[in-house]
């Protein structure tokens, strides 16, 4: 069915497990393909919409018996939130039973949310395993306890080794054990053969003890702050909805939903890592106010300059919104990846061209003359760091080459801030600095009296 579809280069399956990095991971009833897409250029549909076409044609075709996933294109190993998904359900609580029936109402609340493709759990299906509960006040009764039946089961299916074969130097184990034909059925099972403690006792059958039958059981548990929970995961179409969109569409119906006591339900993903981001972005924001007050009072023993210089921040995240809103782009996690990036470009040509109005004035010059001279000094090295950086991401902001709309946000974000920051930094930093610095001047004035009109003048030099 994969060569049927249009567009495809290669195509790579596995059976009865997955590639994992560089590991390969057995795990019977399950399997993967992997498709590669022909170059962008010779494409009759792009990679979103070849999956959406593929998934439509597996579930019109029906595989009974079998769950199909489909996952649009990822930069592989790249994670940017814990569940590595766009949208990530996380149901807390300790009956593995119970969660998974809130995650089967979970997906069929969510099952029409706009733009919401493939939520699954994070759990596999379960292995059928052949489960023993033993009847302990019988067995008690009987002369029999956990410990021996246990040891007697042991024996019977895996085998005790009850001494060993020496020739020459080598050592061999001699297992005890029952022939493997023996157990084909849970009845065969329950033949098995205990002996009560009591001297002189018959045999009782291990089906007089205890309840015999198979059933489900986990093929994993995951687990949380030691909490035990299953996590639903799911893709994001962005052709049809934002992350956002799809986040507040999940939290909505979620909220409609009742849960039983004692589990708790949680949104996280990409959503999550937005707001995670931001909590970093307001971390590395004030950490970099920090250092550039430090900075800036250490070497020219003033507090106003880093005022002026931190202003070109803000006017980076004008820059930012604009280009997000022009390109149609939601806020993500590489949006703030790239605020971050952003905010060491913009601050340091702040704080270069405040570095050079110092030093013009320690040249003799007015205030004034200062700021303009050191505009036009580093005018030229601000727009040549700006241009260099900016046009360096152009073709990713523009979706240019293979995979580059994985990443796309992020060098818009870049761009759009760059661009507008620079010229804006080219005109409000100075002013800010003439004004703050006026203000300033005109504290001190109030403060010790006098006319400190002259404060931003330099002083004659010795004869002139």
């Amino acid at each position: 069915m994969v060569m049927e579809m249009p567009d495809v280069e290669t195509v790579f399956a596995t059976a009865g497990g997955f590639i994992f990095g560089s590991s390969t991971v057995e795990r019977a009833g399950r399997g993967s393909v992997e498709v590669r897409l022909v170059p962008l250029e010779d494409r009759t549909m792009s990679a979103d919409e070849w999956v959406r076409t593929m998934q439509t044609k597996v579930f019109q075709r029906g595989f009974p018996g079998t769950r199909a996933f489909f996952r649009p294109p990822r930069i592989s190993g790249l994670r940017t939130n814990r569940s590595g998904s766009p949208i990530a359900v996380t149901i807390v609580g300790e009956d593995l039973d119970v969660q998974q029936q809130i995650s089967r109402d979970i997906v069929a609340a969510l099952a029409d949310v706009p733009g919401l493709e493939n939520l699954e759990p994070s759990t596999e299906e379960g292995n059928r395993e052949l489960t023993i509960e033993l009847d302990r006040e019988r067995a008690v009764q009987l002369g029999l306890d956990v410990q021996t039946v246990g040891a007697t089961l042991r024996t019977a299916v895996d085998g005790t080794v009850a001494t060993q074969y020496t020739e020459g130097n080598d050592q061999f184990d001699v297992r005890v054990l029952f022939p493997k034909d023996v157990f084909r059925d849970p009845a065969e099972v329950g033949s098995i053969a205990l002996f009560s403690s009591r001297a002189g006792g018959a045999p009782i059958y291990l089906r007089d003890v205890a309840k015999i039958y198979t059933r489900i059981g986990p093929a994993s548990i995951l687990r949380e702050n030691q909490n035990r929970i299953m996590r639903l995961t799911g893709d994001v179409i962005a052709t049809e909805a934002s992350v956002g969109e799809v986040a507040e569409a999940v939290e909505a119906r979620l909220s409609d939903m009742a849960f039983p006591e004692g589990y708790a339900v949680i949104l996280g993903g990409e959503a999550e890592s937005i707001e995670e981001n931001g909590r970093q972005l307001a971390t590395v924001i004030l950490v970099a106010i920090f250092l550039v007050f430090v900075v800036m009072a250490v070497q020219y023993e003033s507090l106003v300059n880093p005022f002026a210089i931190l202003l070109s921040i803000p006017l980076s995240l004008i820059g930012v919104a604009v280009a997000l809103w022009v390109t149609g782009s939601s806020l993500s996690a590489p949006v703030l990846l790239g605020v971050i990036l952003l905010a060491g470009i913009v601050v340091n040509n702040a704080i270069l061209l405040v570095e050079y109005i110092e030093q013009f004035q320690a040249e003799g010059h007015t205030r004034t003359e200062a700021v303009i001279e050191a505009g036009a000094v580093r005018l030229r090295p601000i727009l040549m760091t700006s241009l260099t950086t900016g046009v360096g991401m152009l073709p990713l902001a523009l979706g240019i080459g293979e995979g580059s709309s994985l990443m796309q946000p992020l060098a818009v974000a870049v761009v759009g801030g760059l661009g507008f920051s620079t010229l804006l930094t080219l005109f409000v930093v100075p002013s800010a600095y003439l004004i703050l610095h006026g203000m300033v001047d005109r504290l001190k004035g109030f403060v010790v009296g006098g006319d400190r009109s002259d404060l931003g003048r330099a002083e004659p030099v010795a004869g002139d």
